[in-house]
């Protein structure tokens, strides 16, 4: 599912100018699309191993910045993509998966690597008409260093608050 997108310099095509054509090629799960950049290069100013722009061309900055240009707007469209699926999927989960009713506190549990799905569920929970929905986030580097520094008894000591904050979430939570 990895997407690759290179910048190619289509040297068996020759402009009436004598340059050749730069093309984007996208590559993803297999398929390749290719889309013109509009620009052309004399083959003198390639790079055909490194498949890149000579820093010796003249028009060196202004063909690199149209280059730089399209390829962030490849990936901010693909991100943008992203974004929908996983709003799409926080939704599903929200109405589906948990089925959350009016009224009804939501506790989710969630590691720190993926905040802003996490953020799309809170917004799903609360178009669902959740009450409140409470965020207990993990970060396993410093669980390890909790296992690994404390005692067994301490590890095993539940206070008095812990008690009654899991006393309350069993109270609460359906």
């Amino acid at each position: 599912m990895s997407e690759t997108i290179k910048v190619l310099c289509y040297k068996s095509k020759t402009l009436s100018n004598g340059e050749h054509p730069l093309m984007l090629c996208v590559c993803k799960d297999k398929i390749r699309k290719y889309q013109s950049l509009g620009i052309s290069v004399s083959a003198t100013h390639w790079d055909f191993k490194k498949n890149q722009l000579k820093e010796d061309c003249p028009d060196y900055v202004r063909i690199q910045l149209v280059i730089d240009t399209e390829i962030g707007k490849i990936k901010r469209r693909r991100l943008a993509m992203k974004k929908t699926v996983l709003r799409e999927y926080a939704k599903l989960l929200v109405r589906c998966g948990i089925n959350v009713q009016k009224g009804q506190d939501v506790m989710i549990y969630a590691e720190l690597d993926q905040p802003e799905f996490v953020a799309m569920v809170v917004d799903e929970a609360y178009k669902a008409k959740a009450r409140k929905v409470i965020v207990e986030w993990d970060y396993q580097p410093l669980m390890k260093l909790h296992v690994r520094h404390q005692s067994v008894k301490t590890m095993g000591t539940v206070t008095e608050w812990q008690k009654a904050r899991q006393q309350h979430f069993c109270d609460t939570l359906p």
